[in-house]
């Protein structure tokens, strides 16, 4: 793989980000997660992948 696009790499490293949070809530500060909570955070996920892929000016 030489290159990657930047709303690409932006998109993964968002979502790596929002996961590494949440373990790290969770196993460190104790933080509780429910369907709720998981329901959430994968919404949060694909909208910040929808829209680095696909939004305004693309």
């Amino acid at each position: 793989m030489k290159t990657v696009n930047l709303n690409i790499a932006y998109a993964i490293w968002c979502g790596i980000g929002m996961v590494l949070t949440t373990i790290i809530a969770v196993y460190i500060w104790k933080e509780p997660v429910n369907l709720a909570s998981f329901l959430g955070i994968g919404l949060i996920l694909m909208g910040t992948v929808i829209l680095s892929l696909h939004g305004a000016g693309h």
